[in-house]
Formats: C-alpha cells, sequence, structure tokens
C-alpha cells in the first residue's frame, strides 16, 4: 500500500528528469500524534545524528503517550543502506541518538521518525527531518 503512495506522491519531475522527494515518504502511518518542533544535529566527531522534540504533550491528546517509543530510520542513498532504530527512546526524553556508519556523507542522508504506542500496537506518521 504505502510503495504505491510512495511512487505517485514522492516522484518528482518530468522524464526523464525524475526523483525522489524524500520529504514526501512516509515510512509508517497511524494516528499516534507526533511531537512539535523535530529537529535533527548532525556530529561529525562522533558519526551521529541527534535527534530533538518537544516533550509535552499536547492538552487532551488520544493517541499521544509520554511512554511512546521513538523509531527512527537513517537512510544513505548513495549506499542504499538504512539504519532502522526502533524503540530508542521514549517520548519524554525528548532526544534520541543514532549511530551513523564511519563511511557516510552527511550529504546524502535523510533521516525519519516516527513513535509507537507503548503496547506496540499503534504508530505515528512518519517525518522526514532536515538535518
Amino acid at each position: 500500500k504505502l510503495v504505491g503512495k510512495t511512487i505517485r506522491e514522492c516522484v518528482v519531475g518530468e522524464y526523464p528528469d525524475l526523483a525522489i522527494d524524500f520529504s514526501r515518504v512516509l515510512l509508517a502511518e497511524g494516528q499516534v500524534s507526533l511531537p512539535a518542533d523535530v529537529t535533527a544535529t548532525y556530529q561529525a566527531d562522533a558519526m551521529q545524528v541527534t535527534l530533538h522534540w518537544d516533550p509535552l504533550l499536547p492538552p487532551r491528546a488520544r493517541w499521544c503517550q509520554p511512554d511512546d517509543l521513538v523509531n527512527v530510520i537513517v537512510s544513505h542513498i548513495s549506499y542504499r543502506t538504512l539504519i532502522r532504530s526502533h524503540h530508542i527512546a521514549k517520548r519524554a526524553d525528548g532526544t534520541a541518538t543514532v549511530d551513523l556508519y564511519k563511511t557516510w556523507n552527511p550529504s546524502t542522508i535523510h533521516c525519519w521518525i516516527y513513535f509507537t504506542s507503548r503496547n506496540l500496537d499503534h504508530y505515528s506518521n512518519s517525518l522526514y527531518v532536515n538535518m
């Protein structure tokens, strides 16, 4: 289902100059609320990406709990490689760090975050995070 949607909504340009708009790629889909103000910082010396978000819950949020689990996917397009970091933090932490491969060039890295309910039954939509 998501593959067809990705092809329809994320491929941009005119043939033969087609490209993927990675900010439109949806890797997870669901009702769990995303936090506000998600940012990512690349640390070259440590070869890490650290994500930060607002840990405060929106008022009366049905699909949002402090112990929702954080998932981060980092992709290096040139190497066609993914790093999937599942359940690496909780929403209340407000931060999570992912170790990258030493050979990765940050200019071709793409990053997404999504949240999973504590009982693993529900997901948020994924969010593309600019670095």
